[in-house]
């Protein structure tokens, strides 16, 4: 009789199997956390066109003047409505900052500042819409209206690639920008790569400078 000599495995068998198994494991993950990571990022898209389409809408129903205080240092949004003094906030998801608002093609950030105030107007024609917006105002304060001829607002948000770091473009993995049509009400969103985000500063500052021409 024959004995059957069962041949086990070797040691260098073992290894490879164990790290075929590994890279796998790792594919898997790589695979589940980036489909989550875009899904978070797609419905932060589609919440932020849902909060400007509000904004809008309510500014155009009530006839008065909305301010939006974007906080760049924290990296938050909020509007606040001068006739019922409320404030709503943007709903933001965690490692999420808003860093500009474009309004038609002049961008709005931490360097540059928010819009100017319509002082003039408010003394001159006493509009006390524009003075309650104004007692509320800080150096970032945007003022959103019909009839200052705004056709598209967008708000640019991104995703840190190190949570601890700076909220600046080096530290930015994903850039979007939620932008709605302010006269057919279609948003957008859209993914930008760093060097688009900094061109948006640069077509701001040729709009700039058309717009001080006339």
């Amino acid at each position: 009789m024959h004995r059957i000599h069962r041949k086990g495995f070797t040691l260098l068998e073992m290894i490879v199997v164990v790290t075929l198994m590994a890279v796998l494991m790792g594919a898997a993950t790589i695979l589940v956390f980036g489909n989550r990571d875009g899904v978070v990022v797609k419905d932060e898209g589609a919440r932020m066109i849902a909060y400007l389409r509000n904004a809008w809408d309510h500014t155009r129903a009530t006839g008065a003047p909305l301010v939006f205080r974007p906080n760049y240092n924290d990296g938050s949004l909020r509007y606040y409505d001068p006739r019922s003094q409320k404030t709503h906030k943007a709903s933001l998801a965690e490692g999420h900052y808003v860093v500009g608002i474009r309004i038609n093609d002049r961008m709005y950030s931490q360097a540059t500042g928010g819009m100017a105030t319509p002082v003039a107007q408010a003394d001159s024609e006493g509009d006390e819409e524009a003075v309650d917006a104004l007692a509320y105002e800080d150096e970032f304060a945007l003022f959103i209206s019909e009839g200052r001829g705004m056709a598209r607002i967008a708000v640019v948000f991104a995703v840190l690639e190190d949570k601890e770091g700076p909220i600046d473009v080096s530290n930015f993995n994903t850039i979007m920008m939620c932008s709605l049509n302010l006269i057919t009400g279609k948003g957008d969103v859209s993914p930008i790569t760093p060097e688009e985000f900094e061109n948006l500063f640069l077509i701001s500052f040729e709009a700039e400078n058309n717009e001080s021409v006339y």
